[in-house]
């Protein structure tokens, strides 16, 4: 048996799944804090204080959004290599983006992007608190209840 076909048959399809909705949200991520950074950036350059001081703000929010990306990234590799320490580190990741998405409903944004932002998040805790997403990532058995 080939060992790319082996390598895919050792996962569960939900895990598979998961890692390519954490792989996704990484992109959707990193272009969301490009869009801060440039925002930020736009608002440094004017005014003497409100203004950068807004774009500093837009900046750090973009940097949040880096860091919370990163550890999306490193939730599907560690999944991928079914790591007992990826389990949390998804959980983490995806309570911290729902978090960032109830901070811009709360901040004024508009709340359909914000449900959209946290789409892919919820389903990534579901699955992970759900009895298959602990055992997928688990080396002991986990009883299902």
């Amino acid at each position: 048996m080939p060992a790319l076909t082996r390598f895919y048959m050792q996962r569960p399809v939900g895990l598979m799944v998961v890692i390519l909705l954490a792989l996704v949200q990484t992109l959707f991520g990193a272009f969301r804090a490009v869009q801060w950074f440039e925002l930020g950036k736009e608002l440094t350059e004017r005014g003497i204080f409100v203004y950068p001081m807004a774009g500093m703000l837009m900046m750090v929010r973009g940097g949040l959004v880096v860091v919370i990306a990163l550890l999306f990234l490193a939730f599907a590799i560690g999944a991928l290599a079914r790591q007992e320490w990826a389990w949390w580190l998804g959980l983490s990741a995806a309570c911290l983006n729902v978090g960032l998405a109830l901070w811009l409903v709360i901040d004024g944004s508009p709340v359909i992007p914000a449900l959209i932002t946290a789409l892919i998040p919820v389903v990534l805790v579901c699955y992970l608190i759900a009895p298959a997403g602990r055992q997928a990532l688990t080396h002991r058995s986990v009883a299902v209840t």
